[in-house]
């Protein structure tokens, strides 16, 4: 695959917080959220990152799945340097022109410090950088692939996950490919995502990670939560209860009980799109589990007698 233009064309789009993201022709959707680019960035990677919590001993490891324009990262560089901790850094990217045209666009460029800045210019000329608080490296390519270039001895104490969507981009969402990411993650290591899909919790929940929900950032009623936080090893209760993020709800544990979280499988790491989602559709057909329509409608009729 032509790692430059894996993506079809994209297009600027200006998100609600006024910072600059992408509109992807071939998946039909854009890089964020519309509500705001930084602010999906701060809101639903950084924060339940905790990285407050992090010992300055030694460097905070991260992988960053679906790199894109660098929002998570440059997020991630600007408060790992206000708190003078180090970092040591992956990224994984299929496609280089959303970094590119990023690094081009002024209303991008001022969102973030010169050190910033810097960093970013170097993982999209020079795929890195080193300096004496921390290191970044970036594997362009299918990240199914380039995920095996690192090397087998890296633990991640953070890993961001953030492709289009699992019904777009199935294949950074299948059972196989999330199991190569959590196999990498430290003790009580944490993956950080957008996405709420019961395929994606259900396949964590069966690698033995505490999954968690990201609480909504507006109250709006689609809005039952903002996504998923997922932490490798024995959890205490402080770590799971917080203000960002909370147990789930019995309607998301019922959410897992349903043909939506059969998952994505992809054995061969090489099927596309279209494989993955047929496959998954045979399989839900075949499923005993309870229709997700039924599940829908249960809970519409809970909310609104709760209105009431």
């Amino acid at each position: 695959m032509n790692s430059h233009n894996s993506l079809g064309k994209i297009k600027e789009v200006l998100t609600s917080d006024g910072t600059p993201t992408f509109h992807s022709e071939l998946y039909d959707e854009t890089f964020h959220s519309m509500l705001g680019a930084r602010l999906e960035a701060q809101e639903k990677f950084i924060k339940p990152s905790k990285l407050h919590e992090r010992k300055h001993d030694k460097p905070i490891r991260v992988l960053d799945v679906c790199f894109g324009l660098g929002y998570n990262t440059a997020c991630l560089l600007e408060e790992v340097r206000k708190m003078k901790n180090k970092i040591k850094w992956y990224g994984l990217e299929i496609d280089h022109r959303p970094i590119e045209s990023a690094l081009m666009n002024n209303s991008f460029l001022k969102i973030w410090t010169a050190t910033t800045r810097k960093k970013l210019q170097s993982i999209s000329t020079d795929s890195g950088w080193s300096d004496s608080t921390s290191s970044g490296q970036i594997l362009w390519g299918d990240a199914r692939e380039t995920l095996k270039e690192i090397p087998l001895y890296e633990r991640f104490d953070l890993i961001y996950l953030d492709p289009f969507s699992p019904r777009k981009c199935p294949q950074l969402w299948s059972e196989e490919f999330l199991e190569s990411l959590t196999m990498r993650l430290s003790s009580l290591g944490r993956l950080v995502t957008y996405s709420r899909s019961a395929a994606l919790r259900a396949s964590l929940r069966r690698k033995g990670l505490t999954v968690l929900s990201l609480k909504p950032l507006v109250n709006r009623e689609n809005d039952w939560s903002a996504g998923t936080l997922a932490i490798k090893g024995n959890c205490n209760e402080v770590e799971i209860e917080d203000h960002v993020y909370q147990s789930l709800n019995q309607m998301e544990e019922e959410h897992l009980k349903t043909t939506a979280a059969v998952p994505y499988r992809d054995p061969t790491g090489k099927s596309t799109a279209v494989q993955i989602l047929n496959i998954r559709k045979q399989e839900q057909k075949n499923s005993e589990l309870i229709n997700t329509k039924s599940w829908k409608d249960k809970w519409i009729k809970v909310k609104i007698l709760k209105a009431h």
